[in-house]
């Protein structure tokens, strides 16, 4: 995953990333890691489950890009 977008964390630069900032190259990037989380979310979950967002910080990453897909899903933007 690319640690870029595990550093939105609250949902209004997660929008205006979506919205205004994401780039086309950035979309597509996007669209397939969504698709890529899709497909291993059982593994993701009990992965993030087992580290602890405050002890790790690949998993703090992890986590949010996560969040950003759901939003930007949520939005039809992915």
């Amino acid at each position: 995953m690319d640690s870029i977008y595990g550093r939105f964390q609250f949902e209004d630069p997660i929008y205006e990333f979506l919205q205004e900032k994401m780039t086309a190259e950035e979309k597509t990037n996007l669209r397939e890691l969504n698709r890529r989380y899709g497909d291993d979310c059982d593994a993701i979950n009990r992965w993030l489950n087992e580290c602890s967002m405050v002890v790790h910080p690949e998993a703090q990453l992890v986590y949010f890009t996560g969040y950003l897909l759901m939003i930007g899903t949520d939005l039809e933007l992915l």
